[in-house]
């Protein structure tokens, strides 16, 4: 059960310019407060310009590798931040959270080996913590290993039962699993727990988006599009710039255009979702999927 955390902070912008002209701005420490508050709050071109000034300055500083390394995996730059994470490994090998992102990258990349590798080190560094188990249930969620999935989720839980991350994922196993009945409770307890925040942070309105996403897939499968399509727009909302739900509102428009008789109605309908599958590339042009559906979509057009 999710349960109300503190009042969340309000927007950090503001704050790290703040700090900024106050400090010498080649001061180590203040680049490296100024870079963290810009990547927390979403901001990852920011951070990555002041913790790449400070790694010029101080390329032995720990803590900004780390910190550049997380800015670079939110942009979705796996082979930058995994560059900067084996130096933070090197500079600190005590750090336990650098091996479990690393290990985060590692999964994204699909080298499981690695990421197994460095989520044993973090463990033995240190013990019961939570994220490296919500790690091997990402790796075995990506292996269609569900019910390994669904066991480490269950110790996530036990250690943290207010993660917000795992409910997602037990939700998507469930998906995989096609109970989407299910599925729906974990993603509906998400929203129902962020919904209650009075200015959430930039972490938890993507995780906001991501679980809306998530149930308009679910009405996407059960044949409800009008009310997909409201939930990514609710996406959207939180993060307006939230490349999937683009994505999915282009599944939308091109399903919407299959079902018209008309075919004026059924071409300014593929024009809409030609449209966002362009802005899902244009928020985020990384991910192949939102080309492949651009160019599918391009296919039948012509």
């Amino acid at each position: 059960m999710i349960r109300r955390p503190p009042r969340s902070t309000q927007s950090r912008s503001s704050a790290a310019s703040d700090v900024y002209k106050r400090q010498n701005p080649d001061n180590k420490d203040a680049l490296f407060f100024i870079g963290s508050l810009y990547r927390d709050n979403g901001d990852t071109s920011g951070a990555v310009e002041a913790l790449t000034k400070l790694i010029k300055l101080d390329s032995k500083y720990a803590r900004a590798h780390h910190s550049l390394a997380l800015a670079y995996l939110e942009r979705g730059d796996l082979e930058l931040a995994l560059k900067h994470l084996d130096e933070e490994t090197k500079l600190d090998p005590q750090n336990d959270e650098a091996f479990t992102d690393r290990a985060d990258v590692h999964i994204q990349l699909a080298n499981y080996e690695k990421a197994e590798a460095d989520l044993r080190r973090a463990t033995q560094i240190q013990r019961d913590k939570w994220r490296p188990y919500l790690l091997y249930a990402q790796m075995a969620f990506a292996k269609e290993e569900y019910d390994k999935a669904k066991e480490n989720l269950n110790q996530v839980l036990r250690i943290k039962p207010d993660s917000v991350e795992a409910n997602i994922l037990m939700g998507r196993v469930l998906v995989a699993e096609k109970d989407t009945s299910a599925a729906r409770g974990w993603f509906e307890t998400v929203v129902d727990y962020l919904k209650k925040l009075k200015n959430p942070s930039f972490r938890f309105r993507k995780l906001m988006a991501e679980a809306q996403t998530s149930l308009g897939e679910i009405d996407l499968l059960e044949d409800s599009p009008r009310s997909a399509e409201a939930r990514f727009r609710e996406a959207l909302d939180f993060i307006p710039d939230y490349a999937p739900a683009f994505n999915k509102i282009g599944d939308v428009r091109r399903r919407l255009a299959n079902e018209q008789a008309s075919p004026a109605d059924r071409t300014a309908l593929l024009n809409e979702a030609l449209q966002y599958y362009a802005k899902a590339i244009e928020a985020n042009p990384r991910d192949p999927n939102f080309y492949l559906s651009l160019a599918i979509l391009s296919l039948i057009h012509i």
